[in-house]
């Protein structure tokens, strides 16, 4: 396996002061991001942006390969759990894994 350092950025940060400033009537987030979703949903929780004012549509993978190696017993329905749980909520939140971007380019990295 080949290791790539990658940059990283905050995505509570990103959404405070890229997306909500906007103020957009409505928020897809598309979340497929290999077991990490361990670590920023939660993230997302902490901040409080896991609601409609913020994000009005959640569709995510949970990688159940992933859930060790970040100590997390999250799954679909406990996440929807724990927005119910919550004041504000999304208004539709979709467990979707979608791999049709492997398509979207002729050249595949490594090939």
């Amino acid at each position: 396996m080949t290791k790539y350092d990658v940059p990283t950025m905050d995505l509570a940060d990103f959404i405070k002061t890229s997306i909500q400033p906007l103020r957009p009537e409505k928020v897809l987030m598309k979340m497929d991001i290999e077991g990490s979703e361990f670590i920023v949903v939660p993230h997302l929780f902490k901040h409080k942006l896991l609601c409609e004012n913020s994000i009005t549509a959640i569709a995510t993978e949970l990688h159940a390969w992933a859930k060790p190696s970040f100590n997390s017993s999250l799954t679909i329905s406990s996440l929807i759990s724990l927005f119910q749980a919550q004041t504000c909520k999304p208004k539709l939140i979709l467990n979707m894994d979608d791999e049709k971007y492997n398509t979207d380019v002729d050249i595949q990295p490594d090939w």
